[in-house]
């Protein structure tokens, strides 16, 4: 039988399944700090823009509003982010973090850049420049085919 179109070698198959392993991984290593990926991610996001409203933050993430509002009532239990009403638009909500969010965050990035080292050890800094920068590409065809 020929093939018409090969899965094994395709790039946005290989990426996706790659991109699942990486972030199954890293759950794995985040358990260690009883949280997961997605409070990383928030953690991370929401003390780069200092303040960030929800809906931003649920697209900077790549999940839904649903997800997110999950994640953030249990951020705001735990006591690692205050939500407030956005001054610009009434409906929205603007999350920060509080002390023991960044303090949280601070604990975990050791964590982040130990499992970075790992996943790329044997991989020169010009190959991983080299994905980065296709990936970029990549990222911004896809942009586009949405936007159309």
């Amino acid at each position: 039988m020929q093939k018409v179109f090969d899965l094994e070698t395709c790039i946005m198959c290989i990426t996706s399944q790659s991109s699942r392993m990486f972030g199954d991984a890293l759950d794995k290593e985040l358990q260690k700090t009883n949280i997961n990926r997605n409070i990383w991610l928030a953690l991370y996001y929401i003390d780069h823009h200092g303040s960030i409203n929800q809906k931003a933050l649920a697209d900077q993430i790549g999940i839904t509003g649903a997800s997110m509002t999950k994640i953030i009532q249990k951020m705001t239990a735990e006591d690692l982010v205050t939500v407030r009403q956005s001054k610009e638009d009434k409906r929205q909500k603007d999350v920060s973090l509080t002390a023991t969010g960044q303090k949280q965050l601070m604990a975990i990035i050791p964590l982040v850049q130990k499992f970075q080292a790992e996943m790329t050890a044997g991989i020169s800094q010009q190959e991983l420049d080299t994905v980065a920068t296709v990936m970029a590409k990549m990222r911004l065809n896809a942009q586009k085919i949405q936007e159309n």
